[in-house]
C-alpha cells in the first residue's frame, strides 16, 4: 500500500511519514483470503499494518477514547471512538497494537449467515416479469430475454404466479409492487416456486433476505440488470468498430 501523493504532513503538524509502505489482510476464519476463504468460525478478520514511526503509550492508551485526539490540527478525537462504537454495535471488535516498527490495527467482525445464494441474471432466456417499473422488461428484452408476459400490479401478478411455472421460462418478481405490495407476499401465495426469483433493489434489506430463505428462492441484485445493458451497449459498440475498421 503506497500513500504516495498525499499531503506534506509535516506542514499538518503531524510525524507521520510523506511515503509509506505496508499492506492490508483480510481472513475468514483465521485463514487467509481468497485462497482459504472459507468462513470458517463466523468472523472476517481485517488486518491493516504500516511500517511507520509506530504510536506511543501515551497515545495508544487513549486511541479509542472520547476526545483523544494527537498530532492533529483541529482534531476533535472522534474518528477512531466512532469507529469503535460503531463496530461494537455490530457484534465486532478493533484493536491496536505496536510492531517492532510501525503499527497494527485488527478489525474482526461476525459473518453473516444468510443462507441465501445470490445470482445472476437466469440463464433461460424466456421470462415474465412482475415488476411496477415499465423500464425492466425493456431493459430485459434490450439484453437478449424474451418477454412472455409482464405485469405492473399485484393483482396482475397473482395472475401470471397463479398460471404456474415451468422448465423453459423463469418469472422475476420485485420486491416493492406499487406502495404496499410485497413480491415476497405475492411468492408464498403460490406453492409452484421453481424458477422463480426476486429481482430487486432491496436484495441487502435482512428482512428479505431472511423471507428469500423461507420461501427457498434466490435474490437477483436488480442492478444486474443495468449492468447487462452497459455490457450489451460495450459489445455493440466494439462489433460496429470492428465492422467500420474491416
Amino acid at each position: 500500500m503506497r500513500t504516495r501523493g498525499w499531503p506534506d504532513w509535516s506542514e499538518l503538524g503531524g510525524r507521520h511519514e510523506t511515503e509509506l509502505s505496508g499492506r492490508i489482510k483480510t481472513e475468514l476464519g483465521g485463514r487467509n483470503a481468497p485462497e482459504h476463504a472459507t468462513g470458517s468460525g463466523g468472523l472476517c478478520k481485517i488486518v491493516v499494518e504500516d511500517n511507520g514511526c509506530g504510536i506511543s503509550n501515551e497515545a495508544l492508551s487513549k486511541l479509542f477514547t472520547q476526545g483523544g485526539t494527537f498530532s492533529k490540527i483541529n482534531g476533535q478525537g472522534l474518528g477512531l471512538f466512532q469507529t469503535k462504537e460503531d463496530l461494537v454495535s455490530w457484534g465486532g471488535q478493533i484493536e491496536c497494537s505496536k510492531l517492532s516498527r510501525g503499527t497494527q490495527f485488527l478489525i474482526t467482525l461476525p459473518l453473516m449467515q444468510t443462507g441465501v445464494v445470490f445470482t445472476d441474471l437466469p440463464k433461460i432466456r424466456r421470462i415474465k416479469v412482475i415488476d411496477d417499473d415499465l423500464e425492466i422488461p425493456k431493459i430485459l428484452s434490450r439484453i437478449g430475454f424474451e418477454i412472455l408476459d409482464s405485469a405492473s400490479t399485484s393483482g396482475a401478478g397473482e395472475k401470471i404466479l397463479a398460471q404456474g411455472t415451468a422448465d423453459d421460462f423463469s418469472i422475476l418478481v420485485d420486491q416493492r409492487i406499487g406502495n404496499d405490495q410485497f413480491g415476497t407476499d405475492l411468492i408464498a401465495g403460490q406453492p409452484g416456486r421453481k424458477n422463480v426469483f426476486l429481482c430487486t433493489n432491496d436484495y441487502d434489506d435482512l428482512g428479505l433476505i431472511k423471507c428469500a430463505r423461507e420461501l427457498g428462492v434466490k435474490v437477483i441484485p436488480k442492478p444486474m440488470c443495468y449492468f447487462g445493458v452497459q455490457r450489451a451497449l460495450s459489445e455493440e459498440a466494439e462489433n460496429t468498430k470492428m465492422a467500420v475498421e474491416f
